[in-house]
């Protein structure tokens, strides 16, 4: 089991680079801000239909190291952690950077 190693969301935001959701661009008009298409400033994927599958081929091309995955915690906080996971998961950020390490986790600050 992997120790957890907690970072900042400022951190993780800087570091990592999570992308605008492409699919949810796709969706709307310019006038409509990428922070506003979905949630977490425009980042998140969904758990189904499109967004998950874009999801699943990343994995399948050995590219889940750009994956992230939003859970619900086991205090109610939503956390986000490395890797695809599947058991309470909210949704998925992709990220520029990939990260190098399993077991890097952001706890969202109030």
């Amino acid at each position: 089991m992997s120790e957890y190693k907690p970072i900042s969301e400022e951190d993780f935001y800087d570091k990592y680079k999570p992308v605008i959701n492409h699919i949810e661009r796709k969706k709307f008009g310019k006038d409509v801000a990428d922070e506003d298409i979905c949630s977490y400033g425009g980042t998140m994927y969904e758990t189904y239909g499109e967004d998950v599958e874009y999801i699943r081929s990343l994995c399948r091309e050995g590219k889940e190291n750009l994956i992230w995955t939003i859970v619900d915690g086991d205090d109610g906080n939503l956390i986000i952690q490395t890797g695809c996971w599947f058991v309470n998961r909210i949704g998925y950020i992709v990220t520029e950077n990939p990260w190098t390490e399993r077991g890097v986790h952001v706890e969202e600050e109030d």
